[in-house]
């Protein structure tokens, strides 16, 4: 892959692999380019070849019957690149593919490089995320009925009191005072899912 952007079957096994993930990358011309800048032809077939979880050198070795002396320096390159992490657990290394979204396609850019074309995968990727017409990455990313996050409130950590400010005046509000609220507008809250 690397320079050979013409080759796009050789990204078709490493799409497949990255679409196992929550959250998936629909095909496109630009990912498939996204793709071929990011990942050498090696490095598309290593990260085809990954579990689900993380694996050792070990484990790789045996995915992709490959010596463990050519997957240490392909590993280490692609883990530079933020394409894979690395973890060191007990004596031993192992190695997880990160997934495009949320993943490797921030990683890439967390520190300067002069290794890979950044404007250009930054102009991509963006076309990629926010151009398609069809907005494919819109609908892997919210189409589900299950929520990629949600906010969750732990009651202990929220102060007694809380200081509201307007314009002019500051006024302190004990927390009381809203669960009373909430309490009182009950039937109000239930519309909009709030519990007191």
């Amino acid at each position: 892959m690397g320079h050979h952007q013409d080759s796009k079957d050789s990204v078709v096994p490493l799409i497949d692999r990255l679409n196992k993930y929550p959250i998936g990358l629909p095909d496109s011309e630009k990912l498939r380019r996204i793709l071929a800048i990011l990942f050498s032809e090696d490095e598309a077939y290593l990260a085809s070849r990954f579990p689900l979880q993380e694996a050792s050198l070990k484990e790789l070795a045996r995915a992709t019957r490959w010596s463990p002396l050519k997957l240490e320096p392909l590993l280490e390159k692609m883990a530079d690149k933020g394409l894979i992490m690395d973890m060191a657990y007990n004596g031993s290394t192992y190695y997880l593919l990160m997934p495009g979204l949320i993943g490797f396609f921030e990683f890439t850019f967390m520190k300067q490089r002069q290794d890979l074309p950044v404007e250009e995968l930054a102009q991509l990727m963006h076309e990629y995320l926010f151009e398609d017409p069809d907005n494919s990455m819109g609908k892997e990313m919210f189409g589900s009925k299950t929520p990629l996050t949600r906010a969750l409130t732990y009651d202990e950590h929220i102060p007694v009191e809380s200081v509201v400010t307007t314009t002019s005046i500051s006024y302190i509000k004990p927390m009381t005072a809203v669960k009373s609220f909430l309490i009182t507008n009950q039937d109000r809250c239930e519309e909009y899912q709030y519990t007191a």
